[in-house]
């Protein structure tokens, strides 16, 4: 769920991991920072197809954290994002170490919650976080 108010209770962001980035070292580094995070094996099982597990992802709310940067050239994921009006944020580096991956998404959170809080209603997004915590949104759509 996103960060709002739902009956004057202020919802946490949910982050969920997919596959890739799915280290137990990434995840506790991120749950230790009190990060509510879920992974996608935890969620949908092993090995589940990334069009198969985003539109549930967009139906819970979750926002994406990844390493995949391929999903800009995959017609179907791309669908699958936009249709389910999911938040994807991928790391640019994906050859960092677990504690560089989870301080630069730590980096980026307070960025990552901003964008969300921004936007007018749910869209999906598809931004990049640096190995520095930088965030650029590439693409977003209503």
């Amino acid at each position: 769920m996103r960060e709002g108010e739902l009956g004057g209770v202020t919802r946490p962001v949910e982050f969920l991991v997919d596959e890739d980035l799915a280290s137990r070292s990434v995840i506790e580094l991120l749950r230790l920072a009190g990060m509510s995070v879920r992974t996608v094996p935890q969620e949908f099982g092993r090995g589940c197809l990334d069009v198969e597990w985003l539109p549930r992802a967009g139906e819970r709310g979750l926002v994406v954290l990844t390493k995949d940067k391929a999903i800009r050239r995959s017609p179907l994921e791309i669908a699958a994002v936009r249709e389910a009006k999911v938040p994807y944020f991928a790391l640019s580096h994906g050859n960092l170490t677990a504690p560089q991956m989870a301080a630069a998404i730590l980096a980026a959170r307070p960025h990552i919650e901003a964008i969300l809080r921004s936007r007018k209603g749910r869209r999906a997004i598809v931004a990049r976080i640096s190995s520095k915590g930088a965030v650029r949104v590439l693409e977003t759509w209503p």
